[in-house]
C-alpha cells in the first residue's frame, strides 16, 4: 500500500521530469525525509521510490555535472548504507 501511494504522489514527477535536475534534487530531498518516517513500510518504499526516480534521471539527464551533483547530494541525503542501490559505488559515474 505504502508505495502505490508514493507512485500516485511523485511517479509522474519522477518519470515526466527526469531530466530536470531541480526537480529531481527537491524529488529526493522530500523521499530522504520519508525514509526516517516511523512506519517501516512507508520507509521502504521511499527507499525504493527514490532508486528508481534516480535511476530514471541519471539515465535521462545528459549533462554530466547535472548528474555528478545528484549522485553525490542522494549519497548525502538518502542513507545510503541501508539501500545498496544508493551506495557511492553503485552512483560513481560512468
Amino acid at each position: 500500500m505504502p508505495a502505490e501511494l508514493l507512485d500516485d504522489g511523485f511517479g509522474a514527477l519522477a518519470r515526466d521530469s527526469a531530466h530536470v535536475d531541480e526537480v529531481q534534487h527537491r524529488l529526493q530531498a522530500s523521499l530522504a525525509g520519508l525514509m526516517h518516517h516511523p512506519d517501516e513500510g512507508l520507509r521502504n518504499a521511499a527507499f525504493e521510490c527514490a532508486d528508481e526516480a534516480l535511476r530514471r534521471a541519471l539515465q535521462s539527464m545528459d549533462f554530466a555535472p547535472d548528474r555528478a551533483r545528484l549522485r553525490a547530494f542522494c549519497v548525502r541525503t538518502a542513507a545510503p548504507a541501508r539501500h545498496p542501490d544508493l551506495s557511492a559505488r553503485r552512483l560513481a559515474p560512468k
